[in-house]
């Protein structure tokens, strides 16, 4: 006779073993993606760390770039303001004294960048100077010529020297 018992209870353990390789092996692979995957965003992590790293220094070297160029203006503006009060100390000594001749204080010199001049500038500057003189002697009565054009040739040996 044929033990239909036995051969169930081996089915069904084979089955309950089949089920539980199988689960096992289903839990397997979940684990292993999961586990690609946090190791994928650990590396896309510290990609981002190291690009915030470079970033990050930039950063630092514009704020000092940026604090270098905000303590100059302010060295500017202190020098303005240092300007202003010696333009307002000559302006008050001109009303004071109500004449046309002041003082500039030393301590409190004005600058004018504009009016800063090169060797160009200078040479160009006593041309015309130069041409006004001329100009100016011409357009004088002939019997005053020679006595501005003895002035204007010594006035023009002494700038040459």
């Amino acid at each position: 006779m044929i033990d239909w018992r036995g051969i169930v209870n081996n089915a069904v353990s084979v089955l309950v073993a089949a089920v539980f390789v199988g689960a096992a092996a289903i839990v397997w692979t979940k684990v292993t993606t999961i586990d690609d995957t946090v190791d994928n965003h650990t590396a896309k992590l510290r990609a981002n760390q190291d690009s915030l790293i470079g970033t990050q220094s930039e950063l630092k070297a514009s704020q000092t770039a940026l604090t270098d160029n905000i303590l100059e203006l302010h060295a500017k503006i202190e020098q303005l303001n240092n300007q202003i009060i010696s333009l307002q100390d000559v302006l008050r000594e001109i009303q004071q004294t109500k004449t046309t001749k002041v003082r500039i204080p030393a301590n409190k010199p004005l600058i004018l960048p504009q009016y800063k001049l090169d060797d160009a500038r200078i040479r160009q500057q006593k041309e015309a100077e130069e041409e006004r003189i001329r100009m100016r002697i011409q357009s004088l009565k002939p019997d005053y010529k020679p006595q501005y054009q003895e002035q204007f040739q010594r006035q023009i040996q002494l700038e040459k020297r």
